[in-house]
Formats: structure tokens, sequence, C-alpha cells
């Protein structure tokens, strides 16, 4: 018989890692002297030895590798345990890739982004006033905003309402931050002429409202680097936030379902400070 430290040697496993698996009951030693304590493994020991650094390479826990090793039928309850470790590692794997594209994407968006953000104008301008149909409503999330703007239009298609030229469609949202769930979202669509009021939508006049704006082509997810420009020019040119921003849809999702070709115009009204 071998003693812990020769079996050591020869397996290429530490004394203590040897004494966690004895502790674990996955190895214990063929015979412990009972004056010495020294602990004695046979040659047969070294290959159970083997399976278990090989199944731990492989992911397996301790846990798993002793109910492999006591089951009766372990050919079996290795395949079991390699498939469900397997399933594991594929879906960690699936969760990986992800996360390195996210990490290049990040990468390359954070090279680009000084030189993105340049290429944002931003300009003061007066809104003129103007009446609008308007439609607010609390929604489940932000992609539900498609529904508010088919709501509005179905309520007021009776009246036959004229509409600007351009057309003048916006969108406030009036929470105080930003809420992932139950936005309060407000859309707008410039009329002209007077109209009676719906169950849902209201008519009003709006005033003449000067605005930081910055108008981009393209999908929504540029308007957080939008935002960021904005509030650098407002803060660099003498002027406060004097109200709540808003989007001006001048091509939408209702007019092209490309989102290459939207032209949206950030609103932020302004005044000196």
């Amino acid at each position: 018989m071998l003693k812990i430290g020769k079996f050591s040697k020869l397996c290429h496993v530490s004394v203590r890692m040897l004494r966690h698996f004895e502790e674990m009951g996955l190895l214990l030693p063929e015979r412990v002297d009972p004056f010495t304590g020294y602990r004695y493994y046979t040659a047969s020991q070294l290959t159970t030895v083997s399976t278990i650094v090989s199944l731990q390479r492989m992911g397996l826990s301790l846990t798993a590798i002793g109910e492999i090793l006591e089951s009766s039928s372990t050919s079996q309850a290795l395949e079991t345990h390699i498939e469900a470790c397997y399933q594991k590692k594929l879906k960690e794997a699936e969760k990986l890739q992800v996360q390195l594209w996210q990490l290049k994407a990040a990468g390359e968006r954070l090279r680009r982004k000084e030189e993105i953000m340049k290429n944002y104008i931003v300009v003061a301008k007066e809104l003129p006033s103007c009446q609008v149909a308007s439609l607010r409503d609390t929604l489940s999330t932000y992609t539900e905003e498609g529904r508010l703007w088919e709501k509005l239009h179905a309520e007021i298609a009776p009246q036959h309402p004229k509409f600007a030229t351009p057309p003048f469609s916006t969108a406030t949202y009036h929470d105080a931050e930003y809420n992932e769930a139950n936005p309060d979202v407000e859309v707008q669509v410039s009329v002209i002429g007077s109209y009676q009021d719906t169950g849902h939508v209201y008519f009003k006049k709006l005033p003449a409202r000067l605005v930081a704006s910055v108008t981009f082509t393209g999908a929504y997810d540029q308007i957080t680097d939008v935002n960021i420009t904005a509030m650098r020019w407002i803060e660099e040119n003498g002027y406060r936030t004097n109200g709540t921003m808003f989007n001006v849809y001048h091509v939408g999702p209702g007019d092209t379902s490309e989102p290459e070709k939207w032209v949206t115009e950030c609103c932020f009204p302004i005044a000196a400070k």
C-alpha cells in the first residue's frame, strides 16, 4: 500500500485535496494506522482519483461525482450527469457568447461615441403656437406607444379633421424619471380648425415654445446620445431646461417599417438662465 504522500505524487493531486476527497466521502483511505494516523491507499485507487479529477475538469461538482461513484449503475449515472452538465455549460456558453458580443459592440460604440455625438446638430428654435388633438395614457411598456396613435386617430376620424402641413406629431413622456413599466405618455397631432373632444382625445392649443432641437435619422437607440448632446449644448450656451422634452416624428413607424428611414426631432423646452 502507498502512504498518502507517495500516492499524491503518483496521481498528481495534493495531499490537501486528497483529504478533501476523504471528507466528501469520495475517496476513503484503504487503511488508517490507529497509532500514527497515517493514511494508506492502494494502486487501484489511483484509477478512482483519475476519474474524480477528469469529471471535475468536465465541470461536474464533487457532489455529482459522489452520486456517480455510489451508483450501482455507474455508466448510466455518469451519462445522466454528463448530459445535465453539458446542457448547463451550453446555456452558459450561449450567455457568454451574448456577453462577448455585447462587450465588442460596447467597445465599438465607445470608439465611435465622440465622433457620432459631434454629428448631432443642436439648434435653438421657436415652435409656433398650434392646435393639437391630444391623448394621454399609462402604457404597460414604451413599445405600446403605437396603440395610443391608433386610438387617437380612430376617435377623431369621424370628425374628418384637417391635419397641419407639414404634419406635426409628437410624443411626450411625463414621468419624472425613467420607468421601464407603466410609462405616462401623451401623443399629439396638430390639426387645423375646431373639433369636439371625444372619450379620450382632447383638443387644445399649445403656446409657442423655445426649444433646443436635435434632428436625427435612423432607429431610436440613438436617443440617449442625442439627449447627452442636447444637455451639453444647453449648459454650454447659457440656457436651462423649461419643461418636459418631447419627440416630433417627421417620419416614423406609421410611415415606414424601415428604421433607417425614420426622421425624429428631439425637442427640449429651454429658457435663458
